[in-house]
Order: C-alpha cells, then structure tokens, then sequence
C-alpha cells in the first residue's frame, strides 16, 4: 500500500542464524605436520612396529576426532586403543605361559561383557606372577610396578570415555587441553604394554 520497505509480507521460513564468530580448529593453526593432528605422524611417534590393526584404527580415528575438535569420540577411541592394548598385552602372556594357571584370568580377558577394568587387572594379575614371568620380565625389561603409570593413563581414559553414557560426566571436561594431554600420554604407556 504506502510504500516504504515492508509491505507487511513476512517470510519468516527462510531465517537461519549465522554464527558472529567462526575460527579454525587449535590443531589446524600453525604448522602443517603436528603430530596430534595428523595420524601417520602420530602412529609413527608412538614407533611399535607390531601394534595390531584394530588398536592402529583405532589411534587414527582418535587423531582424526582430536583434530576436529570433536574430544569425546576422540576419547572413545582413546579408550578402544587402550583396551586393545591391554588385551595384546595379555594374550601375549598367556601364549608365553599356555598352563592352566590362568584360567580365571583368561576367561574375563575373553570375555566380551567384562569391563576393562576387571581386564586389566586379570593383565596385573598374570604379570604380577613373577615366579612364572620373570624371564619375560628381564626379557623386555619392563617389571609389574611399570605398568602402574599406564593402569592410571587408562582409567583416566576410561573416566572421560564413560560420557559416552547418558548422565555420566567426567571428573574434568573433555576439552583441547585434556584430550591433548591423553594422547601424549598414550605414547609411553602404549610402548611399556606393546
């Protein structure tokens, strides 16, 4: 009718918000070839040569979550790399010592129901058997009180992975910071497992 701007036609279906703000992802910022952005340079910082191909999948994809800022799913595949460790770890042992001494421990490692948790401590318990073990000890020169660090690494992976639940929280928030820090620390522990 009167002119001006607005003839009183609305078309309020076509809105769509628009963010004020947009930045680039802290991993892709810098140099090109940080190893916590890229997988290869990852695995290949973490150098075990004889890591199964579901634990190496498992390291790219928690690279690849990292890198896009989506920090849970990173931990969870945090998480299935370190349980998979932990299981390498432990048939590993038991192939060293096929006896019937672990029966018990064989069966929550083959157990797929069973917690990481009760896994890794059936791992503990077959190493902790020295008398049994030490050659292997002296072996790979690595000693059960060595494996305290990577039992503390993994339940605090397990402790950020567990917001995968509904209603569950971390003890911290799973941010840059925190999932950085988890992925540096898989490092030495994953190589005093393999």
């Amino acid at each position: 009718g009167s002119g001006g701007t607005s003839s009183g036609w609305r078309f309020d279906d076509f809105n769509f918000d628009v963010p004020a703000r947009v930045r680039r992802a802290p991993s892709f910022t810098g140099e090109k070839n940080q190893f916590l952005s890229e997988p290869d340079l990852y695995l290949n910082t973490l150098g075990i040569p004889n890591m199964h191909p579901d634990v190496q999948a498992a390291f790219r994809e928690a690279v690849k979550c990292f890198r896009g800022e989506l920090f849970t799913a990173s931990v969870a595949m945090l998480g299935k790399a370190s349980e998979g460790a932990w299981l390498e770890l432990g048939a590993a042992l038991l192939n060293a010592h096929p006896g019937s001494d672990f029966n018990k421990q064989r069966d929550i490692l083959e157990d797929p129901t069973v917690g990481t948790g009760k896994k890794i401590d059936a791992v503990l318990a077959i190493f902790s058997r020295q008398d049994i073990f030490r050659p292997v000890s002296n072996a790979c020169g690595v000693r059960p009180q060595a494996l305290r660090p990577a039992v503390v690494w993994s339940d605090a992976v397990r402790d950020s992975r567990n917001t995968i639940h509904f209603g569950v929280t971390p003890d911290t928030p799973n941010t840059y910071e925190k999932v950085a820090v988890l992925l540096i620390g898989a490092v030495p522990n994953i190589r005093v497992l393999y």
